[in-house]
Parts: structure tokens; sequence; C-alpha cells
């Protein structure tokens, strides 16, 4: 059974993650900063942006392409997709300005749990009606 919905973000993500290492290694090479980071705020920032967003995402898309393949219709698999992208998006920038709270960075790791969160219950369910079905 194919997966095309939950390909779709993980494309998005994946040109996404391109994006967030490009800043990373933009500001090493103008920092001059080779390995960790060197005690720049800055890209310590970028480290961690890119970091939290390998950290999610694959478990996030993983979850998405399970509940598709076990039958969750397009109209499930595109809001998780677009509350997964969008809230990257605002955690991005979010951070860009602050390490501390922001709205985007809070509302950005709200939209990544949302997802998370739903598409677990979703998957759970799968399996409870596989057991009774």
């Amino acid at each position: 059974m194919p997966i095309a919905n939950t390909a779709l973000y993980a494309g998005i993500c994946a040109f996404m993650l391109i994006g967030l290492a490009l800043r990373v290694i933009r500001h090493r090479y103008q920092a001059k900063i080779g390995l960790l980071d060197g005690g720049d705020e800055v890209l310590r920032r970028h480290i961690r942006v890119h970091g939290n967003f390998t950290e999610y995402v694959p478990t996030a898309l993983l979850l998405m392409a399970i509940i598709e393949v076990n039958g969750a219709p397009w109209w499930v698999i595109h809001p998780l997709g677009l509350a997964l992208a969008g809230g990257r998006i605002a955690h991005a920038v979010g951070l860009r300005g602050s390490t501390g709270a922001s709205r985007p960075r809070v509302a950005g790791m709200m939209a990544t749990f949302g997802v998370l969160t739903v598409a677990g219950l979703i998957a759970i369910a799968q399996f409870a009606w596989s057991l009774v079905g």
C-alpha cells in the first residue's frame, strides 16, 4: 500500500532539514568554527534547532506512515503533516531571536507534540481494532 500522503511531508521535511543544516554550516564558516560550537551562542542555537528537528520529525513521520499504511485517510494525514511542517517552522523562527521561551517556539512544540499525540493514539487505536476485527 503506497504512502503518498506521508511521502509529501517527508519530502518537505527533508528540505527543511537541509535548510537548517545549511544555517549551521554557513555560521560555522563565517565564525571559523569547525567543531562543536566554539562558545558561539548563535551557532549553539542553530545547532539546537537542527538537533531538535532531528529528534522529533522522524518519529512523527514514522507514525504518520504507519497509520497511513494501516488505512488512515488523506484527511487525517494532511492536517498532521501541515501541523508538523508548520510547527517545525514556527519552532525554528522562535529560536532564531532568543534561546528563551517565545510564542512561535511554544506553538511549534505544541504542534509537534500534538502530531505525535494524535498519530500515536491513532496507531494504538488501529492496533486495538486489529485485535477485534
